[in-house]
C-alpha cells in the first residue's frame, strides 16, 4: 500500500493528504484535511498519470495495526485507504517512494528470474540426490553437483534392474545442465546491465561485491542512496543494526529487529562471507573478532555491519575501494 503525501506551499490551497489503497484493476483514493475530516473518497482507474506529488510508503502491517483504531470490523477498500491517510496525517516519519530508473528496473527483473532459477536449481539437486541415495549411495556421496562433467556423467547412467529410476535421474541432470546454462546467461546479462550503472565501479571495488551482489544491492535500495542519510539508516534497513528492548528498571537489553529489508541483509552478509576467503582487511576484522570470543555468525554479522559503513562512505566520496584509507592531501609550504 501507498500513500500520497501532498503538501501546497501556496496559502491558497490547504494541506491534505491523500490515501491510496492499490488495486490491480482500480485504486480507492481517500483525501483528508488537517483536521481529519474525509472530503473525497472513491475508486479511481489504474493509470499512470503523474501529479507531481510526494509519494511516501505505509506498510501493510501498519495498516493492519491501525485498523483495530477505528470504529467496526468491517473490511473495505475505502476503509483501508482512509486509514493510509490518517496514519500519513500523523507520522512524519514514512519512508518516500522514490522514481526508480529504467536501468534498477530491468535489474530488478532479471536478479528476480535469477532467483527462479537458481530456486529451481535447488529443488532439482535435491531430487537427484534423492534418486541417487536410493540406487546408488556410494555414487551420491562423492557426487559434485556444482560441476557440468559429472551432470553429463549421469545423463547416461545404466543400472541393471533400476532402468526406470536411471532414465529419470538422465532426465533430471539435463534437465539440470540446461539450468546450468540458463543461470550462467542471466549471470552476464547482469554483468553487463549492471556495470552501465555509473556506482558500478565503486561497489564493485568493495571486497566481496561483486557484479551479482551489486545488481542486488542497486535493486534493494532503488540504485539511490538519497534517503540513507548516514550509514546507520542503511544498515538498520538491511536489518544489522540491534534494536533496544528496555522495560522499567531493565535497560541496555538489545535483540535482533524484525522488520528489515532481507535482500539487503543478505547482499552483506554474503559479501562478508566471500570477503574472508581471502587475506585482507576484512579477514583481518573477522579475525579480531574471532579472538574477542565471537562466533562465527557474529562475527560475519560484524564484518557486514562494517561493509556497510565502507560502502556508505565510498558512495558518498565517490571513490573506489583501496586497502588502506587515501591519505589527505597537504598544503604545499
Amino acid at each position: 500500500m501507498t500513500c500520497d503525501n501532498r503538501r501546497t506551499s501556496g496559502t491558497d490551497r490547504p494541506l491534505v493528504w491523500v490515501g491510496v489503497d492499490v488495486g490491480k484493476a482500480t485504486h480507492h483514493a481517500c483525501v483528508m484535511d488537517p483536521a481529519g475530516t474525509v472530503v473525497f473518497s472513491q475508486k479511481l482507474a489504474n493509470d499512470q498519470a503523474a501529479i507531481g506529488q510526494q509519494v511516501v510508503y505505509v506498510p501493510g502491517r501498519v495498516v493492519n495495526r491501525m485498523t483495530g483504531v477505528f470504529r467496526g470490523e468491517a473490511k473495505s477498500d475505502a476503509k483501508d485507504a482512509r486509514v493510509i491517510a490518517e496514519t500519513a496525517r500523523m507520522r512524519t516519519d514514512l519512508t518516500p517512494v522514490a522514481a526508480t530508473d529504467d536501468l534498477v528496473i530491468e535489474l530488478t527483473r532479471l536478479t528476480a528470474h535469477r532467483e527462479d532459477l537458481m530456486a529451481d536449481w535447488v529443488r532439482g539437486v535435491n531430487r537427484l540426490r534423492d534418486l541417487l541415495t536410493g540406487i546408488f549411495p556410494a555414487l551420491e556421496r562423492a557426487f559434485d553437483y556444482s560441476t557440468r562433467s559429472a551432470l553429463v556423467l549421469v545423463t547416461g547412467l545404466r543400472l541393471p534392474g533400476e532402468q526406470t529410476t536411471a532414465a529419470l535421474i538422465a532426465r533430471l541432470a539435463r534437465h539440470l545442465l540446461d539450468l546450468d546454462r540458463q543461470i550462467k546467461d542471466t549471470d552476464k546479462l547482469i554483468t553487463s546491465r549492471f556495470r552501465e550503472h555509473p556506482q558500478a565501479e565503486i561497489i564493485d571495488s568493495l571486497p566481496g561485491l561483486g557484479p551479482i551482489l551489486g545488481a542486488e544491492f542497486l535493486v534493494a535500495t532503488g540504485g539511490d542512496l538519497a534517503t540513507f542519510v548516514t550509514s546507520g539508516r542503511l544498515a538498520s534497513y538491511a536489518g544489522l543494526v540491534p534494536v533496544p528492548q528496555d522495560s522499567g528498571r531493565g535497560t541496555g537489553n538489545l535483540r535482533r529487529p524484525k522488520r528489515y529489508n532481507r535482500r539487503l541483509r543478505r547482499v552483506f552478509s554474503m559479501a562478508a562471507l566471500s570477503s574472508i576467503k581471502a587475506n585482507g582487511p576484512s579477514r583481518v576484522f573477522y579475525d579480531k573478532k574471532r579472538s574477542e570470543r565471537l562466533v562465527h555468525t557474529r562475527a560475519l554479522l560484524a564484518l557486514a555491519r562494517r561493509l556497510v559503513d565502507v560502502l556508505w562512505a565510498l558512495l558518498r566520496d565517490r571513490r573506489k575501494f583501496t586497502p588502506t584509507a587515501p591519505q589527505p592531501a597537504t598544503a604545499a609550504a
